[in-house]
């Protein structure tokens, strides 16, 4: 809760996708996360992204946990894939990206 308050004071948008099912909806109601969850069960957003893995002979598609900072403008300035379930990126590395100045200033503000 303390690293939520931190990036909440930063006014950065958080935004979860998960690319599951149904199953997916049951989580949410566990979980109750703070921050906006999207469902990609087509994989379609993973596989943009490049963060998907083929199982069980390529007949399952999952998604890597993945970490990923987007600027104002679309532009991926931070991400981390890992390589299962349990690999994530250390907090320190994901605040100190979102800390990033040009996170939060336009095209038009960087290159006048």
């Amino acid at each position: 809760k303390a690293i939520w308050s931190k990036i909440t004071e930063m006014g950065v948008e958080v935004v979860g996708i998960m690319a599951h099912g149904v199953d997916a909806n049951d989580f949410l109601w566990r979980v109750e996360p703070p921050f906006r969850v999207l469902l990609d069960p087509d994989h379609k957003v993973t596989a943009r992204y490049g963060i998907t893995a083929p199982r069980f002979a390529g007949m399952l598609t999952i998604a890597r946990p993945s970490s990923f900072v987007v600027d104002v403008n679309g532009i991926v300035r931070y991400a981390y894939v890992g390589q299962d379930k349990g690999d994530r990126p250390d907090v320190s590395s994901l605040l100190s990206a979102l800390h990033q100045d040009d996170l939060k200033r336009s095209e038009a503000e960087m290159w006048p």
